[in-house]
């Protein structure tokens, strides 16, 4: 039906109580009503998110601590899978976009948060196979099984160059083994973010972080631009002290050189 052909349908009465209607206050009242709905509930998922964050952190701290070998991730998202929803999501959007100033704040970051999750559960799968693949990786090093989560301290602390370049060729090869399945969560978390409606990735991290991309690197490009020689400069010298030239350093000798061994002298074993 035409608006006019709507129009003509109107009765005189209902007419009359729509010229009554002021479009902008309405809007204004209906916000006004979804504010005040929306506080007990997001402040419930707010909590329940709290306790969400608590247990995949204690998980990834037991694994990464040695605790336990395997990452079970999936089971905290099964446990709490309630709070991924899409309702959820809607409810805590549609109170970031009626609100302002520190409101707008508080809910863009709970907003951003369940988003960027709600993503990494669409991979609990595949995050919790690579994680315990690396966990359980060993690299035969000299003829001696090494855990490969314990080759960068290794490498950090091993002063010749010949071997930390032995042992760095050993940890790259292991870690080809699990890489395509990183690359296979990376590119469904990529898929995820168009599902929610955004372009691509950064798109999504761009409107949750409140973050132009575009603008930042182009800030950064200036930066580095403008500090390019200073920092081949400092890169130089730093690499002459372990005497390799820019042109042949290797990652390894970065890590060697962030150990920072010149240092030692001042942080002395046990205290001063």
């Amino acid at each position: 039906m035409s608006r006019n052909g709507l129009s003509g349908a109107l009765t005189p009465e209902t007419k009359r109580l729509k010229n009554d209607i002021n479009i902008s206050d309405l809007i204004a009242q209906i916000k006004v009503v979804t504010l005040a709905a929306t506080p007990m509930d997001i402040s419930q998922v707010e909590r329940d998110y709290e306790e969400f964050v608590k247990e995949a952190t204690y998980e990834y701290y037991q694994n990464w601590a040695g605790l336990k070998e395997e990452l079970n991730i999936s089971r905290i998202f099964e446990k709490h899978s309630q709070l991924f929803t899409t309702d959820n999501l809607a409810a805590v959007k549609r109170a970031r976009d009626a609100s302002s100033g520190d409101d707008h704040r508080r809910f863009n970051l709970l907003f951003g948060s369940l988003l960027g999750t709600h993503l990494e559960q669409q991979v609990t799968k595949l995050t919790d196979e690579a994680t315990t693949l690396e966990t359980q990786t060993m690299v035969t090093i000299e003829g001696k099984p090494v855990p490969w989560r314990s080759t960068q301290p290794m490498l950090m602390n091993e002063e010749n160059r010949e071997r930390r370049g032995r042992i760095h060729r050993l940890t790259e090869a292991a870690v080809s083994t699990y890489n395509p399945i990183l690359e296979d969560r990376q590119e469904r978390l990529h898929e995820a973010a168009k599902t929610q409606g955004y372009s691509n990735y950064a798109n999504l991290y761009s409107e949750i972080k409140s973050i132009n991309y575009e603008l930042l690197l182009d800030e950064l490009k200036t930066h580095v631009k403008a500090t390019d020689s200073l920092y081949a400069d400092q890169l130089e010298l730093a690499l002459n002290s372990i005497h390799v030239t820019p042109e042949d350093a290797n990652r390894h000798d970065i890590l060697y050189l962030y150990r920072g061994k010149r240092f030692d002298t001042y942080f002395p074993r046990g205290g001063p």
